[in-house]
């Protein structure tokens, strides 16, 4: 191509400019993009499903944790691909399309078992979610979405259950954390025509839907019980012969006669439940089932019933149970989930039904007798607290996640599972990385490997190993757990004291008594000496406090001072300085970010450009204490001065992504993000050693690149003169650019008489480009390079200079060029 049609293409779209919609820029102020470690093969927990009416290869799943997501193949195809909604949304806990036009979807948001009670993971398993934005409507199939009840995870909210009248699917009644919501137009407007709190269920009579049941309660809120209407959910009245419960009861109305509904009891919030039927719409009931073992009572537990035969049953609780015989007799379903917690008949099969619990998205065909597991392509996995990294190897990495008996990095994005638990934290010595630990939840054992994870020993805080005396203290349900970076044969465990090992965990001693009556849900210690450790109570039966020691445990002093009565989800030491200890807070309404400089006798709030959200997660770079990393459920922020500015650090994280832990890989230089719902990621350690690049421009339009890998990337910081409202970048057309990315190119118009810009940051040596097929607008790195050709590069590289393009031999820094692909691909700039 020579100058001349390159010219032409130049004009040809510049006019673009104009019109074209501009898109969303990156969510982050820092340079590249974090990168995907796993686990893609095992997904973490789902909490609802719907399928397509018209096409029941369609299904949609909403996790926990890590948004919502679509298949087109039954989930058989492994095309699971996850829907963005433009709201930071982690949880989708409802589930409804529209029967007369399947692009217009309902869901809802938020996931909340008690009441204004959703801290995350760390304290107890009742306590495990997050809040909501209320209720998310689209009419285009998933492109984009409308809020319509405006609520924000500050309120403390969630939705539980959506159902569309199945005759005028505008009627839509919801049932919240707040109460039973309705609309009859699609949403555009809202009443409240009950107010009982976190509404669980509710079932339309299909044959007259004037008729409706719902079930109202967990932990017996303000409310409980069920309720039935008489009038499409205008108006409602309590049924006094509902079963008594106190944990939550789901419903299940009969196809073939909507006068029979069955009901999943929680009898009580710890095992036990029942389930009951009526075949009057809810004038009488009778027991069906009593007794049976749910995982729990509070958490995930329904009965599903064959569209065609009433003495056919599901019962989904901790495992999965088949009756043919109205629960005469049960059959435990072979291949099901763990805790499961909703499901979805099939429309054109009454024999499949897809159930989703703690371990993603399964399928019965012959209606709960089998199962098989249709979850691959999803990434759902829900990391906990307490990830840790091998010294010498970026390839050993031990974690706990939600569903699976822990889990293994192992290099790739397929994970080992198996030799842990879903809660409790991990350690791995840091001089010989043969020595692996697990905590267990609720602090019940510690298990140890002396090889590598091949196999693991049990041992208890009763002092003794394998049969020892077993001694249980109270815990939280992921109880926090370090070996000692200099003397990994020292660990601490916390519970509502704390305990010691000095011999690597086979015996244990108690170096308090119960600290102040609550559980320890995080711990920091010195990376210099073992014998200074902090440890956060979470607020359950007096107010939070963080404990110090700096004698190995033989004395705790309470350092809580003026930090806040909030949940302190995690503690820093700076392994640079341990003067420096930093204390994160969940909650909203208060600062959630405090530091120390003088090991915990004062504290300052350094949260003031952070934003109103819980922050789970702080680390300080052990090369440099200026670096701070902090995230939560806002997402990830990175200070470069010890906590005083922050930025936000988020490019190529999924939306809503829930920060659970941050680890740095010391042989890598990594800096790793475990997520609550999104599965694990890292990306390089910024360094702060900064270089300047001079880059030569001429007045109006230049092609433009950043050079270097800063963390503050906005235009004006590296190139003050650009011309407001000038900066634009290629995908297809112009857009315009609020930001500049390393390895992008980027139109930028200067001031007549321009000249040169001086560029200050972080070195760049080297650069990993993504390209489109077809034309690209490529950057450069920070010194003079030859230009790449072959493999998918298709043309010359083409500079834009004041007298027009020109082909380019050498890549100069700063610069921008034209850059054609034969095929999508990436292509690599300097030498790795």
């Amino acid at each position: 191509m020579n100058r001349f049609s390159l010219s032409v293409l130049f004009l040809c779209l510049f006019p673009v400019l104009v019109s074209a919609q501009v898109k969303e820029v990156p969510r982050t102020t820092f340079a590249a993009p974090w990168e995907f470690m796993g686990p893609t093969n095992v997904q973490g927990r789902v909490l609802s499903i719907a399928i397509n009416p018209h096409n029941s290869s369609t299904i949609y799943a909403g996790s926990a944790g890590g948004g919502l997501w679509r298949s087109r193949t039954a989930g058989l195809g492994g095309d699971w691909q996850r829907i963005n909604t433009g709201f930071p949304i982690a949880s989708i806990s409802a589930i409804a399309i529209d029967s007369t036009d399947s692009n217009t979807i309902y869901i809802g948001t938020g996931e909340v078992y008690r009441y204004h009670a959703a801290f995350g993971p760390s304290l107890d398993r009742t306590t495990q979610g997050s809040y909501g934005y209320g209720i998310l409507k689209t009419t285009n199939g998933g492109a984009t979405w409308t809020q319509l009840l405006p609520w924000s995870p500050s309120d403390q909210r969630g939705v539980e259950v959506i159902r569309l009248n199945p005759f005028n699917p505008k009627t839509i009644l919801a049932g919240t954390t707040e109460g039973l919501y309705r609309s009859t137009d699609g949403g555009g407007s809202w009443t409240r025509p009950l107010d009982a709190l976190m509404v669980q269920d509710i079932v339309f009579d299909h044959n007259d839907t004037t008729l409706v049941m719902a079930t109202c309660g967990n932990f017996q809120s303000t409310g409980w019980g069920g309720y039935l209407s008489l009038d499409g959910g205008a108006g409602w009245f309590r049924m006094d012969n509902f079963p008594t419960f106190r944990g939550k009861a789901r419903l299940e109305s009969f196809a073939a006669d909507p006068n029979v509904v069955f009901a999943t009891v929680g009898s009580d919030t710890g095992m036990r439940g029942t389930i009951w039927k009526t075949t009057d719409f809810g004038a009488t009931w009778d027991t069906l089932l009593s007794g049976r073992t749910y995982e729990a009572g509070w958490y995930g537990h329904f009965v599903v019933v064959h569209p065609e035969d009433a003495q056919s049953l599901i019962l989904g609780s901790s495992l999965m149970y088949a009756t043919s015989n109205g629960g005469a007799t049960l059959l435990d379903a072979s291949g099901s989930g763990v805790r499961n917690h909703n499901y979805v008949h099939d429309p054109a099969d009454p024999n499949k039904v897809y159930v989703v619990g703690d371990n993603g998205v399964f399928v019965t065909n012959d209606f709960g007798y089998g199962y098989t597991n249709i979850s691959t392509g999803m990434v759902t996995a829900q990391l906990q607290n307490g990830f840790s990294n091998s010294a010498t190897s970026p390839n050993l990495a031990l974690g706990q996640m939600v569903g699976t008996p822990g889990v293994t990095f192992t290099g790739s994005t397929t994970w080992t599972i198996g030799n842990g638990d879903e809660a409790g934290w991990t350690a791995i010595s840091q001089v010989n990385d043969s020595l692996l630990y697990r905590n267990l939840s609720y602090g019940t054992f510690v298990v140890r490997s002396t090889d590598r994870g091949t196999s693991y020993n049990t041992f208890n805080f009763g002092g003794g190993g394998g049969g020892g005396v077993f001694t249980f203290y109270p815990s939280s349900w992921s109880s926090p757990m370090l070996a000692s970076p200099s003397n990994p044969n020292i660990l601490y465990v916390g519970h509502d004291r704390v305990s010691k090992s000095v011999d690597s965990s086979s015996s244990w001693t108690q170096t308090s008594g119960a600290l102040d009556g609550n559980f320890a849900i995080s711990m920091a210690m010195s990376a210099k000496s073992p014998d200074t450790v902090f440890v956060g109570m979470a607020p359950v039966n007096v107010p939070a406090h963080i404990f110090r020691t700096t004698n190995g445990g033989t004395s705790w002093q309470n350092v809580t001072g003026t930090l806040p009565n909030k949940f302190p989800l995690d503690l820093a030491v700076d392994p640079s300085n341990a003067v420096n200890v930093y204390a994160a807070f969940g909650g909203y309404g208060t600062g959630h970010l405090y530091k120390s400089t003088n090991t915990g006798s004062t504290w300052s709030d350094v949260s003031a450009s952070l934003p109103d959200a819980p922050i789970s997660a702080v680390v300080v770079d052990p090369l440099s204490s200026a670096m701070v990393y902090a995230g939560g459920d806002a997402g990830v922020y990175v200070s470069t001065d010890a906590g005083a500015t922050w930025s936000a650090f988020n490019e190529a994280l999924p939306e809503g992504c829930m920060v659970s832990e941050f680890t740095i890989s010391p042989s890598n230089r990594k800096l790793r993000l475990a997520t609550h719902g999104s599965g694990m990621f890292q990306h390089d350690l910024f360094s702060p050693t900064a270089t300047t690049v001079d880059v030569a421009l001429s007045g109006n339009w230049n092609l433009i690149s950043l050079p270097l890998n800063p963390i503050n990337t906005t235009p004006a910081a590296h190139f003050p003169t650009l011309l407001a409202g000038t900066l634009y970048s290629y995908d297809g057309q112009y857009l315009a650019a609020t930001s500049l990315v390393p390895g992008k190119a980027y139109w930028a118009k200067f001031p007549v008489g321009t000249t040169t810009q001086q560029v200050s940051g972080p070195a760049l040596s080297v650069v990993d480009v993504t390209l489109k097929k077809g034309w690209n607008l490529v950057g450069s790195i920070d010194h003079d390079v030859a230009a790449p050709s072959g493999g998918i590069i298709a043309s010359s590289w083409y500079e834009f200079t004041p007298t027009g393009y020109a082909v380019a031999a050498t890549l100069k820094p700063g610069h921008g060029y034209w850059l054609k692909a034969s095929d999508a691909g990436s292509i690599t700039i300097g030498t790795h």
